[in-house]
């Protein structure tokens, strides 16, 4: 997919050693997983599930855009080169 792409591309030129494991500290809109918010988004995701799962219809997220590719391909940038994240836009 195109995270992956930016995954391998970004790998590629800073040379780290690139492993892709289930979870993740950066989600593909490019806002950093804390344990100030984890709790809170996994509780909207089961709250999410349970009315899926009770028949309610949901329309899930967006697609994603160029622009949260470009803010989670910067935001991986710093990530790689020890720079502080700059806020999401």
């Amino acid at each position: 997919g195109v995270i992956k792409d930016i995954l391998y591309r970004a790998a590629e030129r800073a040379s780290p050693q690139l492993t892709l494991v289930a979870n993740r500290a950066l989600d593909p809109r490019s806002e950093l997983y804390t344990r100030d918010n984890v709790q809170g988004l996994l509780e909207m995701r089961n709250f999410m599930d349970t009315l899926r799962s009770s028949g309610m219809e949901t329309s899930g997220p967006r697609a994603l855009s160029s622009s949260d590719r470009q803010a989670f391909a910067r935001q991986l940038e710093h990530r790689f080169s020890g720079q502080p994240a700059a806020a999401s836009p």
